[in-house]
């Protein structure tokens, strides 16, 4: 980056003010003191690392490392990933290095921001929040597609919710048409301490309040293993063997599947119309009429 555009780069983003010293490292050492702003970019204006660095951008094993130190004199209590964003990293006022677009998510990035009077809490929140609902677990065959362009804010501010849409494969239809992508309407919330940006929970919701998440979501049918798979082995299982094995499979799926309704599915079941039809050509007059008495 040439000198004109770093004074530039510099009277856009503010310096920040780091607890203790920072540095740019290489495999966690400390290879020279350097400042960060507030747009991500090192300020190594002045700087030379010297000959023989020869890191491509890009490259995984940087670090800008700052706070107190723990076990070791390299142990930094805070810890961003940097990339060499120009240049070849022989002579640092040359290059351009920045916190890397992963890190620029992170509660560490952020808290310095916060801390340095740059990002207000609401923004903050809005940050955190936004991660934590890409890394949200919506459930098995569940995926992001959509969310909200801006998080609402509850009144004590300790609380955002947002838009989200999630879709999967739907299972066969029983017209026989194939499977398609549904896609589902919830909203995303996360809940703050008070006062803090310590995010204390995050779920997802639908319009009637049921929560989707993880293995507690609803969990969408796989297109491949429906009815129709079902009925084409018992079918297969009968041209091999014996017509008789058809219908047995059938009435053993059947039976199993009737095991796994709840009461309320049962009776959805049994007052079907197509059901009643073939039960009423079926059944004796008798019979029939004693479960499904006329109304009157």
């Amino acid at each position: 980056m040439n000198e004109k555009a770093n004074q530039t780069a510099t009277q856009t983003a503010i310096k920040l003010v780091v607890p203790g010293t920072g540095f740019l490292c290489y495999d966690a050492t400390p290879r020279k003191a350097v400042s960060v702003l507030s747009n991500g970019d090192l300020d190594l204006v002045g700087s030379d690392l010297g000959d023989g660095f020869y890191y491509t951008p890009g490259s995984d094993e940087w670090s800008f490392r700052f706070g107190d130190t723990r076990a070791s004199d390299f142990d930094f209590e805070h810890v961003l990933e940097v990339k060499l964003i120009e240049g070849v990293s022989r002579d640092g006022a040359d290059d351009r290095w920045a916190v890397s677009q992963e890190a620029m998510k992170s509660s560490t990035w952020t808290d310095l921001l916060s801390a340095n009077g740059v990002l207000d809490r609401k923004e903050h929140l809005a940050c955190v929040a936004s991660q934590a609902v890409k890394d949200y677990d919506f459930g098995s065959g569940l995926t992001l597609i959509e969310t909200g362009e801006t998080w609402e804010h509850s009144p004590d501010g300790n609380e955002l919710t947002q838009y989200a849409r999630v879709e999967a494969w739907s299972a066969d239809r029983n017209d026989g048409s194939p499977p398609s992508l549904d896609s589902f309407d919830l909203i995303f919330t996360a809940r703050f301490s008070a006062g803090s940006a310590t995010l204390m929970e995050a779920f997802a919701s639908d319009n009637e309040g049921k929560i989707w998440r993880g293995n507690a979501a609803p969990k969408p049918a796989n297109p491949l293993r429906s009815v129709e798979l079902c009925i084409r082995a018992a079918k297969a299982h009968g041209e091999e063997s014996a017509p008789d094995h058809e219908v047995g499979d059938l009435q053993d799926c059947l039976r199993e599947m009737w095991k796994l309704l709840t009461p309320e599915q049962c009776e959805a079941y049994m007052s079907s119309s197509s059901v009643i039809e073939r039960l009423e050509s079926g059944l004796s007059t008798r019979e029939f009429e004693s479960m499904y008495p006329a109304k009157v």
